[in-house]
């Protein structure tokens, strides 16, 4: 069972900025040991030891919590793939190191992967956060593109379609691979998967556009 943190935290005063970052650690916390239900204004303050009140006054509602939790833990991940470096120089290295680092925190951290898409879920059935899904698909796509289309330009490799529909593609592709993982967590059966969907997709954005 959770227990509260130290009671001079309570005590402490914060800049809202540093109060909202220690509810949304505990917002988090408590949502991938029990689930998005269970991440309660209560629970929350709570788990980060503060008073029951702070939460509203840090964020109005749970509604602005439950957007700005997401939204910074969808930054963070992107953030996280776009530092995987890579080396490769052909077509080939390159998808499969965009399309790993996108898998890479499912593997890596399957609980941060099954919380965002409580949360998604969540936003697709709260009209209040209905724009959530599309600014998720548009920051991993946005950010896929850009490294893309980076190495197009270093490499002089002109692309069979413009970065952005590769970038696409990839996050679709990525998401199955994601299900799969979680279906089996059989690594053998997901890289040969990716390794199917890698050369696929090089051996078609080879071909004359």
């Amino acid at each position: 069972m959770a227990t509260r943190r130290d009671t001079a935290a309570v005590r402490e005063h914060l800049p809202i900025e540093q109060r909202r970052a220690q509810l949304l650690t505990a917002a988090a916390e408590v949502m991938r040991e029990q689930g998005v239900a269970a991440a309660t204004t209560r629970a929350i303050a709570e788990r980060a030891g503060v008073p029951h009140g702070s939460v509203h006054y840090c964020f109005g509602t749970k509604t602005a919590l439950v957007r700005a939790l997401l939204q910074s833990e969808v930054d963070r991940s992107v953030e996280s793939a776009g530092h995987r470096s890579s080396r490769s120089t052909d077509l080939e290295g390159v998808l499969r190191n965009v399309l790993e680092a996108q898998l890479e925190s499912v593997r890596a951290d399957p609980g941060h992967h099954a919380m965002l898409d409580e949360l998604i879920a969540l936003a697709r059935r709260d009209p209040a956060l209905a724009d959530l899904p599309g600014w998720e698909h548009e920051r991993y796509v946005g950010a896929a593109a850009e490294r893309i289309a980076e190495w197009s330009a270093a490499s002089g490799v002109a692309l069979a379609r413009p970065a952005r529909e590769v970038a696409t593609t990839i996050m679709v592709l990525a998401s199955g691979l994601s299900d799969l993982w979680s279906a089996t967590g059989d690594r053998a059966v997901l890289d040969r998967a990716l390794d199917d969907c890698v050369r696929a997709l090089a051996a078609r954005l080879s071909e004359p556009a």
